[in-house]
């Protein structure tokens, strides 16, 4: 069946949105590319501007990787059209990640990645939230958190009992790889100790 590109071009701008820059120009007349870490992801947000900036971040995040591939996937039935509505999906994380309207800097896709799933595999998503939670109010360090939610994940999707799209487990087994890929630095830092909690 043919797709409607358009629907790729609204996955990327609605994940390029930056949620984390808008939020410290308008309310705290400060760039988080020169703060912190530089990231523009929750992280950064939580340490430089406080607990509740960072939910106000997080929500939006989550809905950017949700919204689009809900509304596709609610238009188009997925067996018809599974790969395009995975590749919306992708699209709207890789906005966020690489956002053109802060020259192509972004989060690191976590946020993103669970709203995505949340729309597609929501126990697999639920899942991997209770993870990521559970283990930073362990370590308190996000980066091992979103590690750890990102290598599980994939297992959580294979075994959903709602999940009959095998794709949806390469799909997962790709963003484990992108995830590891966008901590690359928080890998080094570990290795070296010097990886900091978020608070």
């Amino acid at each position: 069946m043919s797709f409607p590109l358009e629907f790729l071009l609204v996955s990327y701008l609605c994940g390029s949105l930056p949620s984390s820059y808008i939020v410290g120009k308008v309310f705290f007349k400060e760039d988080l590319r020169t703060l912190g870490s530089g990231n523009l992801g929750t992280t950064n947000v939580l340490r430089m501007f406080g607990k509740k900036a960072a939910f106000v971040v997080l929500i939006v995040d989550i809905m950017k990787g949700f919204l689009p591939t809900w509304y596709i996937s609610e238009r188009i039935e997925f067996p018809d059209a599974g790969h395009w509505i995975v590749l919306c999906g992708l699209v709207a994380i890789i906005g966020h990640i690489y956002s053109c309207w802060v020259r192509f800097s972004g989060g690191k896709g976590v946020a993103t990645s669970c709203g995505v799933f949340l729309a597609l595999t929501p126990l697999a998503a639920f899942c991997a939230i209770v993870v990521w939670f559970v283990v930073f109010s362990i370590k308190r360090t996000a980066s091992i958190a979103s590690l750890s939610c990102s290598i599980l994940f994939p297992v959580a999707v294979y075994y959903d009992p709602n999940n009959q799209h095998p794709i949806l487990v390469w799909f997962s087994l790709g963003l484990s790889v992108l995830i590891l890929w966008t901590h690359r630095s928080n890998i080094v830092r570990m290795v070296a100790g010097k990886e900091k909690p978020a608070l």
